[in-house]
């Protein structure tokens, strides 16, 4: 079912980052349920978190009010905040048009 799942790309680079989005396209395929969507969401949100904090620095936050983390980078003149599970939860429902 995932062929490329395993082949070593799971490596925390940026590279890496298409085997997620090739995995995203695949499970958008199939109807998932309330709490495999969330779970899917949660777990590939984390891997894209960390893909970033790894490469390029951050901190976690939790957001009460939405329920899901957000990963801030403080860079010197500006801020950037990244909402991976409720990218990755469009990107299910939605499928490639929500690239």
């Amino acid at each position: 079912m995932f062929p490329f799942i395993g082949k070593g790309a799971w490596d925390y680079s940026i590279e890496s980052l298409a085997v997620v989005d090739q995995l995203l396209e695949e499970l958008s395929n199939y109807e998932l349920d309330e709490d495999a969507l969330y779970n899917t969401a949660s777990m590939v949100g984390c891997y894209v978190f960390e893909t970033a904090r790894k490469n390029y620095g951050a901190e976690y936050f939790w957001i009460q009010k939405e329920q899901q983390p957000v990963l801030i980078a403080d860079l010197p003149d500006f801020q950037v905040s990244v909402r991976a599970w409720e990218k990755v939860r469009s990107r299910l429902i939605n499928g490639e048009e929500d690239i």
